[in-house]
């Protein structure tokens, strides 16, 4: 499906959002003791969906990241899946120095905004 609308130009992969979300399992307790998982999306400047993973909440979303980057895949009818996108535009949960360094190796641009934490350490 994803490569039927790959061919005719529905999908395209130059610039892609990532995002996480929080589903609770149960009510009460804290998002630990219920079981929450957390449902992480990568989706096109369409809004359709490129990748998905539904992954626990214990861990910060900031784990998943390189997951989805990886799990971006639109088959073709032959040949190598197209699993490259030009600019990634995530949050500031998604701010950090590894996974930075990791989408400059794949020669990935990002538009990630700086915490103020981290703006306030820069002057």
């Amino acid at each position: 499906m994803l490569r039927d609308l790959y061919e005719e130009g529905k999908i395209e992969l130059d610039i892609v959002h990532l995002d996480a979300s929080f589903v609770s399992a149960k009510k009460g307790g804290t998002k630990v003791e219920k079981g929450s998982q957390v449902l992480c999306i990568v989706e096109n400047k369409k809004g359709l969906p490129v990748a998905l993973r539904v992954e626990d909440a214990n861990p910060h979303e900031i784990n998943f990241a390189e997951k989805m980057v990886n799990d971006i895949r639109i088959p073709q009818k032959r040949g190598v899946p197209i699993k490259r996108t030009n600019i990634l535009v995530a949050d500031k949960e998604y701010q950090s120095k590894s996974f930075q360094k990791y989408l400059r190796k794949k020669g990935i641009l990002f538009r990630i905004p700086i915490k103020k934490e981290a703006r306030q350490e820069t002057y």
